[in-house]
């Protein structure tokens, strides 16, 4: 039972660490164009951040190429805002699903990504404002307490 526990979390750890190992055996593969996107979606969709980062940082590579298919562009920019939000960069997915959207305002995942990243904005000003409020209540209470001794 143990070995079987050990090789589920070893599955579940991530398939972006086990194609690392394999990406010897796998170069011949890599060198077709449809193999590239595929590869940022499993970078993208990994649980570990530096693997997000590395396809974000491979899909801003294949989208700046000029000569890419429209559909293509559309579906990196889509992996990156996905790594965006995936990296805690909230603001930046937000920018990048309204250049997608603007282009294709039907697409669902974007949208649905969208709301994600504008509830995530929305969460986070609220822990901000959460803290300010509790620093100026702390000053506040600071300033009774010199002015009473006073």
């Amino acid at each position: 039972a143990w070995r079987v526990r050990q090789a589920r979390h070893k599955c579940a750890s991530g398939s972006a660490r086990a194609s690392r190992r394999r990406a010897p055996l796998l170069a011949p593969a890599l060198t077709h164009p449809s193999s590239f996107p595929r590869l940022v979606w499993t970078l993208v969709h990994s649980t570990w951040a530096s693997d997000a980062r590395r396809g974000r940082e491979l899909a801003e590579a294949l989208a700046a190429d000029p000569a890419a298919d429209p559909r293509a562009a559309r579906d990196l920019l889509y992996l990156q805002a996905v790594a965006a939000h995936k990296l805690g960069d909230n603001v930046g997915a937000r920018r990048l699903l309204a250049g997608l959207l603007a282009d294709s305002p039907h697409c669902r995942q974007a949208l649905a990504l969208k709301a994600a990243a504008d509830d995530a904005v929305v969460r986070d000003g609220l822990v901000g404002l959460g803290v300010g409020a509790a620093l100026l209540a702390g000053a506040a209470f600071l300033i009774a307490g010199v002015a009473r001794r006073a």
